[in-house]
């Protein structure tokens, strides 16, 4: 089995330093002029910056608090079919499910994430057998999409909140059939075939109005990964 460790993107933290070396020459530049003001405005000016610098500053922490977790856990741990650590812990077995979407139009088009874990059963002790299972990955071309593991999140120090995903190399397509629609004089019949871990397909169309057959493909885990 291989084991694969997540590192917080490069380009993520390089952005939060160069922020906080930004803020750090502004406040050098505008501290002789704030001098020169009212107290008042001084200690709103000085309460803003600190507000300012503190966000980035804890981001940059948690950062580096999540990464040298992940790396004490992959040092101190044995992965195998289970997981050995030289310490009793306690842990949630469960599922992990992340999806990522564009949400606005324009230059208010962001790119929005969202996490959660839904806990199945709960567990004590030193040694963690890694949970079997199916997992998903739907993504669409503009990288809209959804991920889904069998997961073991860690409770207790120093592994806290550490999530172990497992992602099997197995699996085939079962589907295969044939689905027809007809409206009027036109219609359309689509033959689906499972081939190893590909599906595969052929449309065939009789068209007189229509100018086109359109088929769809989606997991029904997240009905919004509709491929054309």
């Amino acid at each position: 089995m291989k084991t694969l460790e997540y590192e917080a993107s490069g380009a993520a933290v390089g952005g939060l330093v160069v922020f906080i070396a930004f803020s750090v020459v502004f406040f050098s530049f505008a501290l002789p002029v704030i001098k020169m003001a009212g107290t008042t405005f001084q200690m709103i000016f000085l309460t803003f910056m600190a507000i300012f610098l503190a966000v980035p500053v804890i981001l940059l922490l948690r950062i580096r608090s999540a990464k040298n977790k992940v790396s004490s856990f992959m040092r101190d741990a044995s992965i195998g079919e289970t997981v050995t650590l030289p310490q009793p812990v306690q842990y949630e077995v469960g599922t992990y499910t992340c999806t990522g979407e564009w949400r606005g139009s324009g230059k208010n088009r962001h790119y929005y994430t969202s996490h959660t874990f839904r806990r199945i059963k709960s567990g004590e002790g030193a040694t963690i057998t890694i949970p079997k299972g199916p997992f998903i990955a739907t993504v669409k071309r503009d990288d809209s999409g959804l991920i889904e593991f069998p997961a073991v999140r860690i409770l207790s120090e120093p592994y806290r909140n550490v999530l172990l995903l497992y992602m099997s190399s197995k699996g085939k397509v079962n589907a295969s059939g044939t689905i027809e629609v007809t409206t009027e004089n036109d219609s359309a019949q689509l033959s689906l075939d499972g081939v190893g871990k590909s599906l595969t397909g052929t449309v065939y169309t009789t068209l007189q109005k229509a100018r086109k057959a359109k088929v769809e493909i989606f997991h029904t885990a997240w009905r919004k990964t509709a491929s054309k």
